[in-house]
């Protein structure tokens, strides 16, 4: 085939958008009973090309690069480290409250026959479950009635350290506890500690009759489910 034939022929392929390339061209002449050679395909294309009647072949352009994330500032990281360690701290500094109310109670209650350290039967966490539990709840223990002063300084300080470590994450409680059952029994205590001294007020944020076994935090969740009863009754009332 003569080359300017050749020529026409790609120029028609191309055209007919039955190829971009070399290779499609001459697998699409091939496939009209063509006989040519790939060889003889780029050399036309290439002339026809030089007389701008055909674009010249382009590479192929490069696949866009994977979008990496914008690295972290020096300053930002800095900044980032400092916040987490002032949260320890301050989570570190509650805790020392926390364990420094619990002793003060035990040495009032044993008669201040107590070591300066508190005597942790069990795990570090069954411990603070433990007083976070008789704080939240309000169940006084044999003997809480002679040490109220010293009773509602580690309910209050324990509250605090619960609600604390569950904004920082470090725990997880039921929200309900916290948010409902914690923070009016926080206030009640405060109220009493901040106010004058009044032993009967100071037992109103307690139940009455002591701990029971078994109470944990499903009393804490009846306290609860008690108070948006109460809640509802009342929103009922209004409505009617």
């Amino acid at each position: 085939m003569e080359e300017e034939q050749l020529i026409e022929h790609i120029l028609r392929v191309k055209s007919d958008g039955k190829a971009s390339t070399n290779t499609e061209v001459h697998a699409a002449l091939q496939a009209e009973g063509l006989a040519v050679e790939l060889k003889d395909i780029k050399k036309a294309a290439s002339k026809a090309a030089k007389r701008g009647v055909l674009p010249a072949p382009t590479a192929a352009a490069p696949a866009p690069a994977a979008e990496v994330p914008a690295p972290v500032s020096a300053k930002a990281a800095k900044k980032a480290a400092m916040q987490e360690k002032n949260a320890a701290a301050e989570l570190k500094a509650q805790e020392a409250i926390m364990m420094e109310t619990q002793r003060r109670l035990r040495t009032a209650k044993s008669g201040g026959g107590l070591s300066e350290k508190v005597h942790i039967e069990g795990t570090m966490e069954h411990f603070i479950q433990q007083i976070t539990t008789r704080a939240i709840s309000g169940s006084l223990e044999k003997g809480d009635e002679s040490v109220l002063r010293e009773r509602i300084e580690a309910d209050i300080a324990a509250i605090e350290w619960v609600k604390l470590a569950q904004k920082q994450g470090a725990l997880s409680f039921k929200e309900d506890v916290i948010a409902l059952g914690g923070e009016l029994q926080l206030r009640r205590l405060k109220e009493v500690r901040d106010a004058k001294w009044d032993f009967n007020a100071a037992m109103a944020c307690y139940a009455s009759g002591g701990a029971r076994d078994g109470e944990g935090y499903a009393g804490v969740d009846r306290m609860v489910a008690a108070s948006r009863r109460s809640d509802g009754e009342l929103a009922s009332d209004e409505q009617d």
